[in-house]
């Protein structure tokens, strides 16, 4: 086989590796709340949706849609789940939000806002085959009221 030949197959070898990596992440997905396991401290959201898409190299844009009586918000995070803290557009109090995988199916996250004070923290674990996400969120209002939610959303 010729030096060349062999360079293309490992190169379409490493696509096809790149390409089934992002397709087998269990977090990759829509998932929509289900209120009827939440738990929230105030009036829950009309909707609300967590878009998860795997992009190259590791590279990972998660989207927040959340519909409330209030109106809608969108917010938009593009990183790595490396733990640095990547900017988030769209979530006040939330300007920056750093995710770290601790298993294939956890995550651990930290919002911070403008200041780099931690405004809250979270888990987000897979059960039922990967399809309920259950996010346990710990925190502090700008007013200083404490935040302890339980969310759980399901797979689309």
């Amino acid at each position: 086989m010729s030096l060349s030949r062999l360079a293309l197959l490992l190169a379409l070898y490493a696509l096809a590796a790149s390409i089934a990596s992002a397709a087998e992440d269990p977090f990759t997905g829509t998932w929509t709340l289900d209120p009827k396991f939440s738990r929230f401290p105030g009036e829950p959201p009309i909707r609300e949706d967590f878009i998860y898409e795997a992009g190259d190299d590791g590279a990972v844009t998660f989207r927040v849609v959340e519909v409330t009586t209030r109106g809608t918000v969108t917010a938009e995070w593009q990183g790595r789940f490396d733990g640095v803290d990547y900017p988030m557009s769209g979530a006040p109090g939330r300007d920056t939000l750093g995710m770290v995988r601790v298993h294939d199916d956890v995550i651990l996250g930290v919002y911070k806002d403008q200041s780099g004070r931690v405004s809250y923290a979270f888990t987000r674990a897979l059960s039922d085959g990967g399809r309920t996400m259950t996010s346990r969120v710990l925190g502090a209002t700008p007013d200083g009221r404490a935040i302890d939610v339980m969310i759980v959303h399901r797979k689309e």
